[in-house]
């Protein structure tokens, strides 16, 4: 038997300098999905990349987290007051 419980918890962050909400526990790469970042991380020397393999095998997603550069947003979850900074060009 399961129980429903309800809604997730929500936790503010920042992406970019842009305050944001999301579920506790998303994942930081699942955030930037749903909020409809088509590209946010950086390979050296290639394009904006997302995530691609989602596991945590490439580092196409990779940002940085509160001053820690190259997390993999498939596997960091994410926090409250959490201050993530994309390598997105923003306009």
């Amino acid at each position: 038997m399961t129980r429903a419980t309800g809604p997730s918890p929500v936790v503010e962050l920042f992406i970019d300098g842009v305050r944001t909400r999301a579920a506790a526990g998303q994942t930081i790469a699942a955030l930037l999905i749903a909020l409809d970042a088509h590209a946010w991380g950086r390979v050296p020397e290639a394009e904006s990349r997302r995530a691609r393999c989602g596991i945590g095998t490439c580092n196409d997603c990779v940002v940085t987290v509160d001053g820690v550069p190259r997390v993999k947003a498939c596997l960091m979850p994410v926090q409250q007051g959490m201050q993530i900074l994309t390598r997105r060009k923003v306009s």
